[in-house]
C-alpha cells in the first residue's frame, strides 16, 4: 500500500506520511529497497514543506480567525458594558435633578461636629 507505483497509491503514501508520525519508517524502507540515500532527501523535503510549513500556516490561520472572533466578542461585551454604565449614570443624573437640593439651616449640627472633633 505504501508505494509510488500509481498516482493514487502515491497520494495515499504521502497522506500517510503527512498524518502519521512514522514517516521515518517509510523513509528507511525506501532507502533499504533502493540502496541509495536519495529518497532521504525527498522524504525530508516533503516532511519539512508539508508538515512543518503547511500545517503551521494552517494553524496560524485558525488561531488568527479565533483571535479576531474573540476580539469582536470582547469588543461587543465592552461596548454593552459602556452602554449600561452610561444608562446608569444618566438615570442617576436624572434622579438627582428631580430631587430638591438639601439646605440645612440649623446650627445645632455644627455644634455636634465641634464636639466630635474635640474628643
Amino acid at each position: 500500500l505504501n508505494n509510488f507505483d500509481s498516482a493514487g497509491r502515491s497520494v495515499v503514501t504521502l497522506f500517510g506520511m503527512l498524518v502519521v508520525n512514522n514517516w521515518n519508517v517509510t523513509l528507511y524502507a525506501y532507502v533499504l529497497a533502493l540502496g541509495s540515500y536519495w529518497p532521504s532527501l525527498y522524504f525530508i523535503a516533503f516532511y519539512v514543506v508539508a508538515v512543518m510549513i503547511s500545517m503551521n500556516v494552517l494553524i496560524a490561520f485558525l488561531l488568527e480567525a479565533y483571535t479576531v472572533q474573540s476580539a469582536k466578542h470582547m469588543g461587543r461585551s465592552a461596548q454593552l458594558a459602556r452602554k449600561y454604565e452610561y444608562r446608569i449614570l444618566m438615570q442617576g443624573l436624572q434622579h438627582n435633578s428631580n430631587t430638591p437640593e438639601w439646605h440645612d439651616d440649623d446650627d445645632d449640627d455644627d455644634d455636634d461636629d465641634d464636639e466630635c472633633e474635640s474628643s
